[in-house]
């Protein structure tokens, strides 16, 4: 992983938008960027990638969701990424960290620090170990340069594979009747 300069906790979203990425064995995960526009527009425009969230959407909805969140990237407010494979520079998917609308308080810790993950894949590649690299790579990158104390996956009860995934991960299961959570343990 790259280094990162030391930041406050006041200002650890803002300051991480500017230019990083995250390296693994496999995988570079980088900022949304204007050139990503096609992936993102092929992946929430796929029935088969989108069933477990809702369904496709359409292609203009879509475009306001990729403007929408190079906009949150710029001001903090979400971190979308690019998932690539290192070796071969092809696209994956992408990622995003998703803070909370507001802390109810400024004394809110657990709001100001907590965060959730999410991951889309291009079906060609579930199932190849990506999605274990990459929330992996994101829970240390979020722990260690966001200073986030609490971080939170989020599944359909019905995606059973994802919920495999998050077995893997250093997550502790709840549930409810419609999603399924996991929540980072202690």
């Amino acid at each position: 992983m790259n280094s990162m300069p030391a930041q406050t906790k006041t200002d650890c979203r803002i300051n991480a938008t500017v230019g990083f990425s995250i390296n693994t064995e496999n995988i570079k995960i980088s900022l949304l960027s204007i050139a990503d526009k096609a992936l993102y527009l092929q992946l929430y425009c796929n029935a088969q990638v989108c069933r477990h969230i809702g369904g496709a959407i359409s292609s203009d909805q879509a475009t306001i969701g990729f403007e929408r969140s190079l906009k949150q990237n710029r001001v903090g407010k979400r971190l979308t990424w690019v998932i690539k494979d290192k070796n071969r520079n092809e696209n994956l998917g992408i990622a995003a960290c998703v803070w909370p609308k507001k802390p109810s308080s400024e004394t809110d810790l657990v709001s100001k620090y907590s965060a959730e993950l999410g991951l889309l894949l291009l079906p060609q590649f579930c199932g190849k170990g990506v999605a274990v690299e990459v929330l992996n790579a994101l829970t240390f990158f979020g722990l260690n340069n966001l200073q986030l104390t609490q971080l939170t996956l989020t599944c359909a009860v019905d995606n059973i594979a994802m919920q495999k995934v998050m077995g893997k991960l250093a997550f502790a299961y709840q549930s409810n009747n419609d999603l399924t959570y996991w929540e980072l343990r202690d």
